[in-house]
């Protein structure tokens, strides 16, 4: 065995304790299975076996809070190497892990939630009649022939009670949320993929809710932290805020604070909070402020994984009073937040 392999078996083996808590509640993945798997992949790909340890050791974590395998054959989840832009202005190669359309779809049937889903792209010189929200579309194509551009994306999700659901969007939807994303990169490599993971992520908010929705919510929050939010796009609503929260929102902007942003913004009761302060600023500075706020939520993310990491491994070690030191670190939103995602084991030694 090379050296390297034997390296990153030992960073995967370093955060088994944690995948096999957190699997334990859904038991939809094992920790023998993935951890073969995640390091198949790292042996495959270069640039993914180039990735920071801690973020791989991060995307392997989110496996087991999704339940998705990364079995290849399946389809359902990916480790992927993605080069990010870190705040010195250097780009270093970080693991992501990509939730495909199908594994979208698996973790709905999964839940109760739908009996089936397809999502389908619509071209040009297709013959589509959208015939509503409750009734299948006319949908005409000839697939071995030129089809022309894409044009539009549809969802069709079927009820166990035989009912149907039916969402669609245009290309002027589909671009803006691929504007929103963090990266390009793949959507360009992988533009039809990523249209229907759009739609059906769109539509999923549509499907009737189960007790067993958890695992659906983790999996739309993942790529929302990997990939981008298109709820930052949707118009204002709900959820107004009020001066304080304006005031410590901008602040948190001036102060470049990331991981006080990701706390604040995962603390607040309604999201939609967080979307209208989003959308607060004034004309001419939106554009600005917008990115600003997605790179400090984006940054806030892996900082606060690299916190929740290092109190693991202290556990792990029996080491109490380093991981009340990391955990007092954390303002009270930050307290809360970690305290919902440490395993038992590092809960307990937190109370010692």
């Amino acid at each position: 065995m090379s050296q390297e392999v034997m390296t990153w078996n030992r960073y995967i083996e370093n955060v088994a304790q944690t995948f096999i808590e957190i699997a334990s509640n859904g038991k939809h993945v094992t920790w023998a299975e993935e951890s073969q798997f995640a390091l198949q992949a790292l042996q495959k790909n270069e640039k993914l076996a180039s990735c920071q340890p801690r973020t791989v050791q991060n995307a392997v974590i989110n496996v087991a809070a999704v339940g998705l395998t990364l079995n290849p054959a399946l389809g359902y989840a990916y480790l992927v190497p993605e080069a990010v832009k870190q705040s010195n202005g250097q780009y270093l190669q970080e693991c992501m892990l990509r939730v495909s359309y199908k594994g979208l779809i698996k973790i709905a049937t999964d839940s109760g939630s739908i009996l089936l889903a397809k999502a389908e792209i619509v071209k040009e010189k297709d013959e589509f009649t959208y015939n509503g929200a409750f009734a299948l579309p006319e949908h005409k194509m000839k697939p071995f022939e030129d089809r022309g551009k894409t044009v539009g994306v549809y969802c069709a999700a079927k009820t166990h009670q035989g009912d149907w659901i039916v969402d669609i969007m245009d290309m002027a939807e589909v671009n803006k949320i691929s504007g929103a994303a963090k990266t390009d990169s793949v959507w360009k490599g992988w533009e039809d993929e990523m249209i229907k993971k759009a739609m059906i992520k769109r539509a999923s908010k549509q499907w009737p809710k189960t007790d067993r929705e958890g695992r659906l919510e983790k999996a739309v929050a993942v790529m929302n932290e990997y990939e981008g939010s298109d709820q930052l796009l949707t118009s204002p609503q709900l959820g107004d805020f009020n001066v304080e929260q304006k005031k410590y929102f901008d602040q948190l902007i001036t102060d470049s604070d990331a991981l006080g942003m990701f706390c604040f913004q995962h603390s607040l009761s309604d999201e939609s909070i967080f979307t209208n302060l989003y959308h607060s600023f004034e004309k001419g500075q939106k554009g600005k402020y917008q990115a600003i706020v997605k790179d400090l939520s984006s940054r806030g993310f892996i900082l606060f994984e690299d916190c929740r990491n290092a109190i693991e491994e202290s556990a792990q070690a029996g080491d109490q009073m380093a991981a009340r030191q990391i955990f007092e670190e954390l303002n009270h939103d930050g307290q809360k937040i970690m305290n919902e995602r440490l395993s038992n084991e590092a809960i307990e030694i937190l109370k010692q």
